[in-house]
Parts: C-alpha cells; structure tokens; sequence
C-alpha cells in the first residue's frame, strides 16, 4: 500500500480484535455508540485501549463468530465463480468453434466474429487517407479508392 511503514500497534489492535490484517501508514480508530434509537462518537478511555479491554473481547467474540458464517458464503461464492468462469469458458469455446461467413474478390476481402466485421481493401503504393472515401450508413457501406467504387452494398 503505497510503499507505507508498516503500523505494529493497529496490526495488534486488528488481530486483538480477531481480525488479524498488515496496517499501513496511519490508522484510525473510531468508537459509536448506537441502540438504535441514539447513535453518537464516544471517547476512549484509557481502560478501552488495553488489550483485555470488554470492547476488545466482544469484538474478537463478534468476528469469530462472523467468520465462521462468512467461511460458508465464501465458499459458495468461490463455487459460484469457479461455476460462471466455466460457463465463460465454454461459450467462448463455442463462438470460437463456429465459422462464420467470410469472403473476398479481387477489390476486397471480409471477415466476421459475432461482434465485428472486417474489411480490408488493398490499395496502390502511394495511395493516402485523403484518396480513401467510406461511407458508413445503418444498413449499408460504401468505399471508394480513388474515386473508383470498391465497395458498395
């Protein structure tokens, strides 16, 4: 993270806490109080910053439990994903299986996936943009070379 020294006191707060994780750079911790009802910011005492602190041990309690149910849905969103990228895999396997129209004569050559088609018009040597008119329109295309028709449909 940004190269940042690693933090020694909020690594031990986290894994006091029982969410043990590498801190870097600056740490902030903030304290809520909240029943519903009232929420608000309170202060730490100097009893709240030590590692047998009540609020600690609830913590680490809290997230122990937490993690025990987060493993099962982890695991379910691992098998989830392992299922969707299988599932990419094989359609994208089969789009490659498919052969799609493609064609050419002597002024031009087309090819075609499910998402582009490509034609490529050889030109003379010399030949520059400016001497390349295309013209693209929602049902048909048209290029010109030149002045000459190469392409029109």
């Amino acid at each position: 993270a940004k190269n940042l020294p690693k933090n020694e006191r909020a690594c031990q707060i986290s894994f006091a806490a029982g969410r043990p994780m590498e801190v870097r750079g600056d740490a902030f911790f903030g304290r809520v109080y909240d029943d519903q009802d009232d929420w608000g910011r309170r202060d730490f005492t100097m009893k709240d910053c030590s590692s047998d602190a009540e609020w600690l041990l609830s913590a680490k309690e809290a997230n122990k439990e937490g993690q025990a149910s987060n493993t099962a849905s982890t695991m379910n969103l691992k098998n989830m994903l392992m299922q969707q990228q299988a599932q990419a895999a094989a359609q994208a396997a089969g789009r490659e299986k498919k052969k799609l129209p493609e064609g050419s004569n002597e002024k031009y050559k087309w090819t075609q996936s499910e998402d582009e088609v490509e034609i490529t018009v050889p030109v003379h040597p010399g030949c520059s943009g400016k001497d390349v008119v295309v013209k693209m329109k929602s049902k048909t295309i048209s290029v010109e070379v030149k002045g000459e028709v190469v392409l029109e449909g």
